[in-house]
């Protein structure tokens, strides 16, 4: 295949996007945009890459791969400019071949870009760009062919007439043989914008008597192009049917599947349901043959196989095999539950670590704490772990029963099998295999 390499424009400041984010660093299904692209690149088999971005681009820069390059576009004169500024990165040799693509096609698949350096070489084309029919943006660039059916120019956004039919567009995905760039990019003149855009290197390679071939999209939502709020949210949606799609054919159930919303970094094992109204998001994992749902929110956790969430809140927590929880509990960052825990209604784990077999049923906070194995959490049981300045841990040790509105004011450790009585305020450690009660607690003698 030669020597490839790949230039992302991402030059745009998206000022129609609102806010002060660069126009590429807005998620789409918690991935910026940019970072979108760039993986598909890679994917399709093309590691060197040259982003141009504009003076001020440390956020582009931090989402991207160590290895990506970077050239600036100080002025920002149009794609034409972009891509010149990224050829002093990039090998002059006769062999080599570049990718460039907009950064805010972010919908594009690394199938395509694979299949269009396939038509490029095939067809040693100059030029070879990827084009799609149906109702676009009027922004986009308006693709003409002649009586053989080539493309002969793309006629752009702000240079269309009210009466051009806008059917076939210019998705923004290109290849170039480097050496014949190199010599006519410098011939571009500038629109009526000041701008100079790449799409009018067709009209030069059709002059200079040179090939210029293309690829018709078989999936027209990878055309989908941001520019504005409202088509962020279309290529969210868009992207997000793929995702569902794509767990769907690896063994995961979805009922009511358009309720649920699942970003791009997630991992699901087979035999998996996702109940309606659930949504789960950023670095997440889910094992095999768990159910989650319905109206469960998860984010950025792992959650083993085997288990059940019913409409419960689960943020930068881990679950291990066969745990059980909700409806209507919530664990929070640092949370850490083992295997065969029980949490059911209306409970709160926060950096805490609940011990294998724990039973926590209802209605207690868990907070800063180490839960031992096969402890009963009564109902109204809760970690006094904050003075107003300091936080506090608390320690339970194994087969420790903690009666129904214990107050276990932190520090405080509980020893191995012990006992409190319902409504119990411990302010002192207690021993191994006591029973303590009252307000303070003490330990109750045992009787002869």
């Amino acid at each position: 295949m030669g020597e490839w390499h790949a230039v992302i424009l991402a030059g745009g400041n998206g000022s129609r996007m609102g806010g002060d984010l660069p126009k590429v660093l807005n998620p789409i299904c918690g991935v910026p945009m940019i970072r979108l692209m760039s993986d598909a690149i890679r994917k399709a088999g093309i590691t060197d890459t040259v982003v141009v971005v504009p003076d001020e681009h440390e956020d582009i820069r931090a989402v991207l791969p160590e290895d990506t390059q970077f050239a600036i576009q100080h002025s920002r004169l149009g794609t034409g400019d972009a891509v010149l500024r990224s050829l002093d990165l990039i090998d002059k040799g006769t062999d080599t071949n570049i990718v460039v693509v907009n950064a805010d096609v972010p919908l594009l698949k690394a199938s395509t870009i694979r299949s269009l350096l396939e038509v490029h070489l095939s067809s040693k084309a100059v030029m070879s760009l990827v084009t799609a029919t149906g109702s676009f943006s009027e922004s986009l660039g308006s693709i003409s062919r002649d009586d053989d059916e080539c493309v002969i120019s793309i006629t752009e956004g702000d240079r269309l007439s009210e009466t051009v039919k806008h059917h076939e567009i210019n998705v923004g995905l290109y290849c170039f043989r480097v050496d014949w760039l190199v010599q006519n990019i410098l011939k571009l003149k500038p629109a009526e914008s000041g701008e100079f855009y790449v799409t009018d290197l067709v009209e030069l390679a059709r002059r200079g008597k040179e090939k210029v071939a293309d690829l018709k999209l078989e999936d027209k939502t990878e055309a989908v192009g941001v520019n504005t709020l409202s088509e962020l949210a279309d290529a969210d949606e868009l992207l997000r049917a793929r995702i569902r799609n794509y767990w769907i054919d690896r063994g995961v159930y979805m009922m009511d599947r358009r309720s649920v919303h699942i970003d791009w970094n997630v991992t699901i094992g087979s035999g998996t349901s996702i109940l309606p109204n659930t949504i789960i998001l950023g670095e997440a994992s889910i094992g095999g043959d768990c159910e989650i749902g319905p109206g469960s929110f998860i984010r950025n956790s792992h959650i083993g196989s085997h288990c059940k969430i019913m409409s419960s809140v689960i943020e930068e927590a881990i679950i291990e095999n066969s745990v059980d929880i909700g409806p209507f509990s919530h664990l929070r960052g640092g949370a850490y539950v083992e295997a065969g825990v029980h949490i059911g209604n209306y409970a709160e784990v926060k950096a805490s670590r609940i011990g294998q077999g724990t039973k926590m049923g209802h209605f207690s906070y868990m907070g800063d704490a180490d839960v031992g194995s096969n402890v009963n959490i009564g109902a109204g049981t809760v970690t006094c772990n904050f003075d107003g300045d300091q936080k506090y841990r608390t320690i339970i040790g194994n087969n420790v029963f903690l009666g129904s509105d214990t107050m276990l004011v932190a520090p405080v450790e509980i020893g191995d099998r012990s006992r409190t009585g319902a409504g119990a305020v411990v302010t002192k450690d207690v021993p191994e295999d006591v029973l303590v009660a009252g307000i303070p607690a003490r330990i109750v003698p045992k009787s002869d």
